[in-house]
């Protein structure tokens, strides 16, 4: 028993010691400089301790130091640091760019860590192929101990200027929200309009720029954002940053599920970032701003509608989405999530004037 109780104690000891490790691996890129400190008061062990932890991540390879004593600041070591340059052409494949240049420099991640990034890889290279109007594009492949980041830099004429071209849409803001509705393409024949959705969900961190505009969406909080560069920017092509942790649990499978419905084949729910419906700085007031977010609504089964960063939206608005949206295309469900007092008070009044409508509710 003696015995038992030893080997307990010791796989708890070694247990302890690996969630220390994770923990300063996890949060060494934000704490450079108190990571020791914030792992001392986190677990309740000493400084001394901790900082045989650092020796030794140090001298693995996983961590780089600088500084002496308590000024010492540690970073990530980078284990890749890949740059390529591809010439697109006729015979550019984007299967052929990944297992050239992309694929042996992360050949020992875990399988659903390498099929997302196979996966979004290639979508995301597929498209400077077939629709950057591109020469040459850049690659970059970077491994540490906590994550893997895959940049695609294109020197074409921009994705969304591209998609207001030719979809003749007014603003890049309008071409970014029916991007990421999903199903959106400008070549319908060779495309389904599903890659950048998927792709920008699979990822920890998914980021693309273009033009004027960013776009970023957070996994861990399913958050976004949207900022618009001032005048003076000026960036060529597109650029998109995708992140994952490699001891992430993700798995493609899971995402694809995440947003199929019983009732649609396939692709049945999509998630609308509403704020993107109104040029930079406008409220969302106006029939013509609801009439540009529901476009195409119609071809999905669930359309959850996103209202985070909105603080109000108008009685015009709301009515055309929840009342004449809803009337028109009765089979369509609309789900609103992080949505403010204002806007919840006045999606209300406009699903009262839809049931009265109907008949539920007396006029």
């Amino acid at each position: 028993m003696e015995g038992n109780s030893q080997v307990r104690e010791v796989d708890s000891r070694r247990a302890r010691a690996q969630d220390v490790v994770a923990f300063i691996l996890h949060n060494v890129d934000e704490h450079p400089g108190d990571v020791v400190r914030l792992a001392v008061q986190g677990f309740g062990i000493s400084r001394q301790m901790v900082n045989r932890h650092m020796d030794h991540l140090v001298s693995d390879g996983l961590l780089e130091a600088e500084g002496a004593t308590r000024a010492r600041r540690y970073t990530l070591r980078c284990l890749v640091d890949s740059h390529s340059t591809i010439r697109i052409d006729a015979h550019t494949a984007e299967d052929k760019v990944w297992r050239e240049y992309v694929a042996p420099h992360i050949a020992g991640l875990p399988r659903n860590v390498l099929q997302i990034c196979e996966y979004g890889f290639t979508e995301i290279f597929n498209n400077v192929i077939e629709h950057a109007e591109a020469e040459k594009a850049r690659i970059l492949v970077q491994l540490d101990a906590v994550k893997v980041r895959l940049m695609v830099f294109d020197y074409g004429i921009g994705i969304f200027n591209k998609l207001a071209r030719d979809l003749h849409l007014g603003d890049s803001r309008f071409a970014l929200m029916e991007l990421l509705k999903g199903k959106l393409t400008t070549a319908p024949s060779h495309h389904s309009g599903q890659g950048i959705f998927f792709t920008a969900r699979a990822f920890d961190r998914f980021m693309l720029s273009s033009s004027r505009l960013r776009f970023t969406h957070h996994k861990e909080d399913d958050s976004f954002r949207v900022v618009v560069e001032g005048q003076g920017y000026d960036s060529r092509g597109t650029t998109v940053d995708m992140q994952i942790s490699v001891s992430s649990p993700t798995t493609l499978s899971g995402v694809f599920d995440r947003f199929s419905t019983p009732d649609v084949d396939g692709f049945g729910r999509t998630h609308v970032y509403v704020k993107l419906a109104g040029y930079e700085g406008e409220s969302l007031v106006s029939r013509s701003q609801a009439r540009r977010l529901v476009a195409r609504f119609e071809e999905f089964d669930e359309v959850e509608l996103d209202f985070e960063r909105v603080e109000m939206i108008g009685q015009a608005f709301a009515d055309e989405v929840f009342r004449v949206f809803r009337s028109n295309y009765p089979g369509v469900r609309l789900l609103s999530t992080n949505t403010s007092p204002d806007v919840h008070r006045m999606i209300q009044w406009a699903e009262a004037g839809l049931s009265a409508e109907q008949g539920r509710l007396p006029l």
